[in-house]
């Protein structure tokens, strides 16, 4: 089962890659027309405000609420209940998009406390365009839901690719005024990605009355809301970094934002797919006794490999995080020192992969036992810990506190996700990273790297060079990974045999 669960992943990686690497080349393009400067400031806010209420207020809620409701219902009755949650959803988010124009300045004056006067009235004016994005994106995450629910994971991981080809598009664009140029093509990538779920939707189309009968119940907008306060809170943690990190001074966000993007690829590219596709399937197994084991087996399985490829990259991405820090944004107008500080804060907040990949993981097991209240109050309390931890090192330390900051609490996350799971639920998953396999598995990932890190040392490289260094040196460590724990051992071997047969 495992197996085919992660063919299905294989599918949904591909569709999530490549919507990070436009990500990536979408964030290349702003610095190379703006650069270390207030103007990119101003880009990062207004991309990462709606992000962040649609994070808090959607995330990953919105799947947690309807996917299993879905899973339950026949065809025709999932269909209306796909079309009542779009209505309600876009009635409901467009009153929150008014309210948010209605007060952008104040909200641009929280967020950027940095900014000056001139630029917080720019940036009001470039949010009040982008705000209506949001309801448009609520519903999206209606439709991803539904196409989810149907086992159409690749279909709906390529939203995040359209929408940001739309905005790479429009900045390519020669002309002044990039900014006005962002804030539109937000808008209309918004547009294209939700025209292109549904479009997808259509084809399990089965015609129906849509209000005979209300499927969104009390228990479904209950169950949404716990969700909603189970996993938004955690996504304020980078935005909190950026907030603090503005006292610093002009291009301090823009860095700080870089930094987290770049983390942001393997992470969201690769660790939180175990998640996205396992998330329907441990729901259906951990609701009924007879299966309960097995989930719990899928669930440590699960949560082990994303241990492993976690520290594999952690280790190969933050040795090599200069070279592939001026692959993407040294091609521009960013200073040579400027691009040396955002390899050093990514190398920092690398620290935090292995916790974060893992967190989201437990996420999804909190979410399978019905349990909201549990990871919410942890959240919770990260969030308060974390804004005072950093804002007393950053004072002391500078950016860089803030990003111990973020390592530190990352890791307590996950450690406390761990605990309440043992002692609420009786799942023993911390020994997966504690216990002797996982100091076989770092020991093995650092031993096989080595050899890698000395060449690079010793020969003189371009970043080029240093990118395919990384990629060698991961590979090498991510074999020796699974080469040195039995039951993945075993399985290579068979897995070669089989080939050797095959020939």
């Amino acid at each position: 089962m495992l197996r085919k669960l992660f063919k299905a992943g294989s599918l949904v990686f591909l569709g999530i890659l490549l919507g990070r690497l436009s990500g990536f080349f979408r964030e290349s393009v702003l610095a190379t027309n703006l650069g270390i400067t207030n103007q990119a400031d101003i880009a990062v806010l207004i991309l990462t405000l709606p992000d962040l209420l649609i994070n808090i207020l959607i995330g990953g809620a919105m799947g947690a609420a309807l996917i299993p409701e879905m899973k339950q219902l026949g065809q025709k009755e999932a269909w209306r209940l796909f079309l009542q949650s779009s209505v309600l959803i876009c009635a409901f988010f467009s009153l929150l998009s008014i309210v948010l124009i209605m007060s952008a300045s104040y909200i641009v004056t929280i967020f950027a406390p940095g900014f000056s006067i001139e630029d917080i009235q720019v940036t009001s004016h470039l949010l009040v365009i982008v705000s209506w994005s949001i309801p448009i994106t609520a519903m999206t995450a209606v439709a991803t839901s539904f196409l989810q629910a149907n086992n159409k994971f690749f279909t709906a991981a390529l939203g995040t690719l359209i929408f940001n080809l739309t905005i790479i598009t429009a900045l390519l664009f020669p002309s002044e005024n990039k900014l006005s140029i962002l804030s539109y093509s937000i808008l209309l990538g918004a547009v294209i990605r939700y025209v292109s779920q549904v479009i997808n939707s259509v084809s399990m189309y089965e015609r129906t009355n849509v209000w005979n009968g209300m499927l969104v119940h009390k228990q479904l907008i209950l169950k949404y809301f716990q969700a909603l306060a189970t996993g938004g809170l955690i996504f304020l943690l980078p935005v909190i970094a950026r907030i603090i990190g503005s006292y610093e001074g002009t291009g301090s966000q823009a860095m700080i934002n870089y930094s987290n993007k770049f983390i942001e690829l393997p992470l969201g590219a690769i660790l939180t797919v175990f998640p996205v596709v396992l998330f329907p399937k441990l729901s259906q197994l951990f609701s009924n006794q007879e299966t309960e084991k097995q989930g719990i087996s899928i669930a440590r399985e699960s949560l082990r490999l994303v241990f492993i490829l976690s520290v594999v990259m952690a280790i190969s991405l933050s040795w090599f995080s200069l070279d592939f820090i001026k692959a993407l944004f040294g091609q521009g107008s960013i200073p040579g020192e400027s691009i040396k500080k955002i390899a050093y804060l990514t190398s920092l907040g690398l620290l935090a992969l292995p916790a974060q990949g893992m967190s989201a993981m437990t996420q999804v097991i909190f979410n399978s036992k019905s349990d909201m209240k549990s990871p919410f109050y942890i959240s919770l309390w990260a969030v308060i810990v974390y804004l005072l931890l950093a804002s007393v090192l950053q004072p002391r330390f500078s950016i860089e506190g803030v990003i111990v900051a973020l390592v530190i609490v990352n890791w307590a996350v996950l450690i406390s996700h761990l605990i309440v799971l043992r002692i609420k639920h009786s799942l023993d998953l911390y020994s997966i990273f504690l216990g002797m396999a996982s100091l076989k598995v770092l020991c093995a990932s650092a031993a096989a790297f080595v050899p890698i890190a000395y060449l690079s040392v010793k020969i003189s490289h371009n970043w080029f060079v240093g990118v395919i260094f990384a990629l060698v040196g991961g590979t090498i460590s991510l074999l020796a990974s699974l080469i040195i724990l039995k039951e993945y051992r075993e399985y290579l071997f068979q897995l070669l045999r089989r080939r050797k047969l095959h020939d």
